[in-house]
């Protein structure tokens, strides 16, 4: 989990080895973020002191992780002095800085906040709306990065007016992750997953009757299950806050999804007794055939296949199931990195390479797309898994006919997730304080489940106010 703006792992959320760029053939970065101190070559001091030193361009960077992982901490050091080889005109200064809501405001105010930050995606558009990150429109056009960014997740990073604000750098999109072996058994068709949550009640409904497996799963604790209930109101178009983030708006479609959980659990039996799954016991449990289907992003493929040794044969993944047959949305989260608007016009082209230079520059060269699938498939890590992608269509494809020859996941049962990218529209996490929303959802989610006499309108309207307390801090 990326300072907790969902609940996922630091390694899936924000520096996948997918999103790293890597100087030369390494070793894969298969958890958390780069680490270490840059010292003396990497022009090594911190704090920040941006702006012109000997007519050179000093850019602030912040996210400098600790300095106890040696690997990460090699890998940011090698793409530093690489950065900086290929851009002499250009000093880069680390600094520890992470994004802190708290703190946020003090550090704009007071001139401290490095040039470069990462901030979850829940932050994109305020940020953007309230002026305090960097308009980046006119350098990502004139570096060529616009062109090859992905319209739907920049979207993230854009005021209400059309104007840039930040670069997505990682995302993902919660889908359906299916056992196809259990559907096989159960006489259904895992090339074609449910579309509608109809149809995932009726499967799953089939799969407990055929296999005496229960055919669906649902995480409820630590965040989990007001993530995924807020994604089942997304797929039926509602929301569980308004846009500003000030107010909840449970509302019908979160009502729905909680009796549709109710009746599977209660009526149908096709959800177990189990009520208290986070992520990685539902990755777990998963891998361990106790369920057949839950909601999730496809990238859980390597905690599922990889990690856990689940046959990479047996997974699937497919669209989150909509409320009906018009797409109304699926969540997605990530990372944008943001601008500080101190920052002058040198300093903003500066970012904006050093960004596509760490995060993005696999996708724009053949040679890092080739080293960094290697040494992923040398390390036995996942390489050409499908997913939402932060590049355009057309440099994605660019990339995967670059990585081919090392792709090792059998891309052919993510096809249903992977055709429906384009019509299901991305909806972000709540604005404002998302994990004490999904955190006051949990207890809900897991009422649900194990009570068979539950009110979810009572339970949503007690929830309800319990976070609106907590938005109106």
């Amino acid at each position: 989990m990326r300072r907790r703006s969902a609940p996922r792992s630091a390694a899936q959320l924000e520096l996948r080895p997918e999103f790293l760029a890597r100087p030369g053939r390494r070793a894969v970065v298969l958890g958390g973020l780069l680490g270490g101190v840059v010292t003396g070559a990497l022009a090594g001091c911190s704090g920040n002191s941006s702006g012109e030193t000997g007519g050179k361009t000093v850019l602030t960077i912040g996210d400098e992780p600790t300095p106890d992982q040696a690997a990460n901490l090699k890998i940011y050091r090698d793409n530093v002095a690489s950065f900086q080889a290929a851009h002499p005109d250009v000093v880069l200064k680390t600094e520890q800085t992470t994004w802190d809501a708290q703190t946020f405001q003090t550090k704009l105010a007071g001139g401290t906040l490095p040039d470069v930050l990462s901030v979850p995606f829940t932050e994109g558009r305020s940020l953007a709306q309230a002026g305090q990150v960097a308009d980046l429109g006119d350098v990502l056009e004139s570096t060529g990065l616009a062109a090859k960014l992905n319209p739907q997740t920049l979207r993230i990073g854009q005021a209400s007016d059309g104007r840039t604000f930040g670069v997505p750098v990682a995302a993902y999109s919660m889908g359906l992750a299916l056992n196809r072996a259990l559907f096989r058994q159960a006489g259904l068709d895992p090339d074609r997953p449910p579309a509608t949550w109809d149809e995932v009640r009726a499967a799953a409904a089939q799969i407990t009757q055929r296999t005496g497996v229960p055919g669906f799963g649902q995480m409820t604790s630590d965040n989990t299950g007001g993530w995924v209930l807020t994604a089942q109101t997304y797929s039926r178009g509602g929301s569980v806050v308004d846009e500003d983030g000030g107010r909840t708006t449970l509302a019908g479609p979160t009502r729905d999804a909680l009796d549709l959980l109710h009746r599977m659990r209660f009526t149908d039996g096709s959800i177990g007794a189990n009520a208290l799954y986070d992520h990685p016991g539902a990755a777990e449990a998963f891998a361990a055939g106790k369920f057949a289907m839950y909601v999730i992003a496809p990238d859980v493929y390597t905690a599922i296949v990889v990690n856990s040794g689940f046959p990479a044969q047996d997974f699937g993944s497919g669209p989150l199931p909509q409320g009906g047959a018009t797409p109304a949305g699926t969540l997605a989260g990530g990372t944008l990195q943001v601008v500080s608007p101190r920052a002058d016009d040198a300093r903003r082209k500066a970012a904006v390479q050093w960004i596509e230079w760490l995060y993005l520059r696999q996708y724009t060269s053949q040679e890092q797309a080739v080293d960094t699938a290697q040494a992923a498939a040398d390390s036995g890590g996942a390489v050409g898994l499908p997913g939402l992608s932060v590049l355009s269509d057309e440099s994605y494809a660019q990339y995967q006919r670059w990585i081919e020859p090392y792709v090792n996941v059998p891309v052919a049962n993510f096809t249903a997730y992977a055709q429906a990218l384009p019509t299901i529209p991305i909806l972000p996490e709540p604005a404002k304080n998302a994990q004490a929303v999904y955190a006051a959802l949990d207890p809900v989610v897991q009422s649900v489940l194990t009570r068979s006499d539950a009110d979810p309108a009572a339970l949503l309207k007690a929830a309800g106010t319990t976070i609106d307390a907590q938005l109106a801090r």
